[in-house]
């Protein structure tokens, strides 16, 4: 809710194809950007300001990387 303008933080998605031609193109995302950042859709990489690798998940991380983490 809102307004964008110049110096506001917004989050919206950027697509691939119009979805005024194909309500399903709406799937086909490029960017998501949350809080002023963006993000690759596809990897969730951090593509701007900077260039930041999205971490594993923790269920795809091996057995030393899980015993490295803070248990609850």
């Amino acid at each position: 809710m809102g307004s964008l303008e110049e110096g506001k933080l917004a989050d919206l998605l950027v697509l691939n194809s119009n979805p005024l031609e194909d309500i399903q193109k709406s799937r086909d995302l490029l960017y998501v950007i949350k809080n002023g950042v963006v993000y690759s859709a596809d990897t969730l990489d951090e593509v701007w300001p900077t260039h930041a690798t999205f971490p594993a998940f923790f269920w795809r991380k091996d057995d030393a990387e899980l015993q490295s983490l803070p248990q609850k």
